[in-house]
């Protein structure tokens, strides 16, 4: 007996193994995904803007980084002796205006180094709704806690969104020959919306992506939301707040990605990395033992041997540990 509904995986032809560069920009999915893999020593990246929700943000953030975009002191905005960008996540605010703008224009730099050589970008969009600062057409990426009074709330029109991004998939293949696009919808509810404009919201990105979709064959899909709301339906899959999804669905959604995009090679070596990163995350009780330091010995080969095949595999933290024991 089946108690739940299956969602097929679409066919990825292209693999992402450890050499595979990836560019995760967006949404909850790409946060999750892209911490994930790094943490597993795949060459990716993660939201070098932080976190964005709406599409048009998300794609602003691409243009800046396709661009190299130097951002200067005119670009930043102050508030109670906090100075940020509305380009960025609140995580690069500071009340200093000189390591702001080292650590956006930095963010800007890793990620145009990233996009030069990337295979696979992972676009995730959370919302359709969106903040405009007034007074101007300035889509805001994050408010700031600014005064609500600072802005007008909208939601995206569908072809505006179309728009954007049919643009930027004509930039991107053309500089990038290699390159492949997968999107996401974020499973993630924004009930602070209100539920019945969360659930228009959806529609207008999933009516955006089927058209974006069908545009080009370098363009696809991973059902994230699909497999939340189908395979998952249960609330014991989400955190106390009711809205963020628990442990255990974001393992299961690591888990279909898994399956969707590595092969079995890749899961060979992985299995020998994870190992690694485990062994490194255990606390002995007895550090100074000889079976232990022997036990940190082994990991120390085990890293150095894949090192050998994947010399740009970053086991730093990890070595760190084990020569300390």
């Amino acid at each position: 007996m089946q108690l739940f509904t299956k969602v097929d995986l679409p066919n990825f032809s292209k693999k992402i193994d450890f050499d595979t560069v990836s560019l995760l920009l967006g949404s909850c999915f790409s946060d999750n995904i892209g911490k994930w893999l790094h943490e597993i020593k795949f060459n990716s990246l993660s939201n070098p803007f932080g976190t964005l929700y709406n599409p048009i943000s998300v794609g602003n953030c691409l243009q800046h980084i396709i661009n190299g975009t130097v951002f200067s002191e005119k670009d930043l905005c102050e508030r109670k002796s906090q100075y940020f960008s509305y380009d960025f996540h609140g995580s690069f605010a500071g009340n200093d205006k000189k390591i702001v703008l080292e650590e956006m224009n930095t963010a800007v730099k890793n990620a145009r180094n990233t996009l030069l050589n990337v295979d696979y970008l992972f676009v995730t969009f959370g919302t359709a709704w969106a903040f405009e600062l007034k007074g101007s057409s300035k889509l805001v990426a994050n408010c700031h806690k600014m005064p609500s009074n600072t802005f007008n709330r909208r939601k995206l029109e569908v072809e505006e969104i179309v728009n954007v991004w049919d643009n930027l998939h004509n930039l991107l293949f053309e500089k990038f020959p290699k390159l492949d696009i997968v999107y996401t919808v974020s499973p993630i509810r924004h009930l602070k919306d209100g539920a019945i404009e969360n659930m228009q919201s959806k529609a207008t990105l999933f009516v955006a992506l089927d058209k974006l979709l069908k545009k080009n064959i370098r363009v696809h899909y991973f059902p994230a939301y699909e497999i939340v709301q189908d395979e998952l339906r249960d609330y014991r899959f989400y955190a106390k707040d009711m809205v963020h999804l628990s442990e255990t669905a974001t393992d299961f959604i690591k888990a279909k990605f898994t399956s969707a995009f590595f092969d079995k090679s890749t899961l060979e070596i992985l299995k020998q990395i994870e190992d690694i990163v485990a062994a490194s995350k255990h606390r002995p009780l007895h550090p100074e033992s000889e079976e232990y330091k022997s036990f940190c010995n082994k990991m120390l080969v085990k890293i150095k041997s894949l090192e050998l095949i994947y010399p740009n595999m970053d086991f730093s933290s990890e070595k760190t540990i084990f020569v300390k024991m």
